[in-house]
């Protein structure tokens, strides 16, 4: 349809920086990601204004730089925590420098001596403080059930089925099938046999441990 000079009607322009629902999808975008930032930033002052509090309680600077390694924000989730402490962990192995120092500063900095070590008193306190120098124990399972399952496994079980299907063809028919009486004898034999010298290898090798 032409107008009024024979030239096509002009259509109507629309406002840059606009473009329909895909410029209202990117504003709505704009608007979660800044408000996800400025709650970040307020959880952020939170934490500055508490760390800021506590060591003005404490007597310390409010007002000293926070360490690099310290993160103000919880961790959102396990995993994140879990990555926090080995990152905490692998920050308290990097500073340490005991293997460093003179032997000297090293004796004073535990308090002991080359010659006469550490007194009672002190090995009384750091043995409340640290706990004692083994590996912690595992409970035990007792010997008669490791005995039990080991006349359970797999191959024992398909070995006592084996056993009593010669028992039961014996007792159907004692006359005819007394051979599958001794095989069932002898299937029990061998799982006891296999049980036990499975169990005296198995004490043996937690003994060592």
């Amino acid at each position: 349809m032409k107008g009024v000079n024979g030239a096509a009607p002009s259509q109507p322009v629309q406002p840059q920086g606009s473009d329909g629902p895909r410029g209202t999808r990117t504003n709505s975008s704009l608007v979660v990601a800044f408000e996800e930032l400025r709650g970040r930033m307020n959880t952020r002052k939170l934490a500055d204004d508490s760390r800021r509090v506590t060591r003005k309680s404490k007597g310390l600077n409010p007002d000293a730089p926070r360490p690099k390694n310290e993160n103000p924000l919880p961790p959102k989730d396990e995993r994140e925590k879990q990555n926090q402490k080995a990152g905490e962990k692998a920050n308290r192995i990097q500073s340490m420098d005991e293997h460093k120092i003179p032997l000297e500063e090293l004796c004073y900095r535990f308090g002991t001596s080359l010659e006469l070590g550490l007194t009672t008193e002190a090995a009384i306190k750091r043995n409340l403080e640290e706990g004692d120098n083994k590996l912690p124990e595992k409970k035990k399972t007792p010997g008669w059930i490791r005995f039990l399952l080991e006349l359970t496994n797999w191959f024992s079980i398909m070995l006592w089925v084996g056993a009593i299907l010669c028992v039961v063809t014996f007792i159907l028919q004692p006359t005819q099938n007394q051979p599958n009486l001794y095989l069932g004898i002898v299937l029990v034999a061998v799982i006891l046999l296999t049980g036990t010298i499975t169990y005296m290898q198995t004490a043996k090798s937690e003994a060592l441990m």
